[in-house]
């Protein structure tokens, strides 16, 4: 299901404290972990001079 809609698997490594306050910060604002991340790769990249590619 995923690759049918271009999303991908990403993992990396960081620390507990930062994981579970990143948790908790998009529970009590009700948005998905995945949704934060990826604007926030969004914007990273923007800031970087790279846009990102639009889904064709």
């Amino acid at each position: 299901m995923a690759e049918k809609v271009g999303l991908k698997t990403y993992t990396f490594r960081t620390y507990d404290t930062i994981i579970a306050a990143f948790r908790e910060a998009c529970e009590s604002n009700g948005v998905s972990q995945s949704s934060v991340l990826s604007a926030y790769m969004v914007e990273y990249t923007k800031q970087a001079g790279i846009e990102p590619k639009k889904k064709e």
